[in-house]
């Protein structure tokens, strides 16, 4: 089956992102994000062709794990989930997703990826930092967390604004293609799927009583804050967020 090799050539990637070579591991969790972002839209025109127009189960699952909140991983998460038609909350210092099973383990593949990248940037960018110097373990814990704030924000802006471009390719494909296309029809499935999913969420949220939470995250060091969103400007988004490019790429 075509999603059988999706899910194969995804696991040997993810194998790969766990390399010692950092340019490696780096470019293999991208890639692997990469194909998960395809397959969402994939999936729609595989359901087009064989008529099947049954969307993915939607669940909840936790996709982080912690005592407290930590709010440079709730920034990307959350702007990972808005790309990708999920939603995000916090359980405690837990982070859950709402959504289809293809967005949740893009979103969780992609935190980690994104993660990864930003704790790699910080112990570089400290590094250049303190040459030279023997700050006190509070001075880099606080630099670090300004940083990794800082390169979170940047990175999930840019998602958002990615996200944003792509709407507007998707209603512009809707508008120029043939109704009768599967382009066409695969992209009427996908709004479909995510007003199914807007009113799903919406019930969930009444029958479990949430709240808004406030904005979480107190900048410490403008100095690593700033070093922080240069440094995410750099980093590779891995790939499309909505991947509207040609239906139903097959591997091989």
């Amino acid at each position: 089956m075509i999603q059988e090799k999706i899910i194969d050539k995804i696991k040997k990637l993810l194998a790969l992102s766990k390399s010692s070579n950092e340019h490696e591991a780096a470019n293999a969790a991208a890639r692997a994000a990469e194909l998960m972002a395809e397959h969402q839209i994939a999936e729609a025109s595989i359901r087009v062709e064989d008529e099947t127009h049954v969307a993915e189960p939607i669940q909840v699952e936790r996709i982080y794990e912690a005592r407290k909140r930590i709010a440079w991983k709730g920034a990307l998460a959350h702007a990972l989930a808005d790309s990708l038609g999920a939603k995000m909350f916090w359980s405690g210092g837990d982070i859950r997703i709402f959504g289809r099973t293809s967005a949740i383990q893009t979103i969780s593949y992609m935190l980690m990826y994104f993660s990864a990248e930003i704790e790699r940037l910080c112990r570089s960018a400290w590094i250049a930092e303190s040459v030279g110097d023997d700050p006190p373990i509070s001075t880099q814990t606080t630099w670090k967390n300004a940083f990794r704030l800082g390169a979170a924000g940047v990175i999930a802006q840019r998602l958002r604004e990615q996200a944003h471009a792509e709407k507007g390719r998707r209603d512009h494909v809707t508008a120029v293609v043939a109704p009768s296309s599967t382009m066409s029809r695969a992209l009427v499935l996908v709004r479909k799927d995510e007003i199914a999913l807007e009113d799903d969420y919406a019930r969930y949220r009444t029958a479990n009583g949430f709240r808004k939470t406030p904005a979480i995250g107190r900048v410490s060091s403008c100095d690593g804050y700033s070093a922080g969103r240069e440094a995410g400007r750099g980093v590779s988004l891995g790939g499309n967020a909505r991947g509207l490019k040609a239906p139903a790429p097959r591997l091989k």
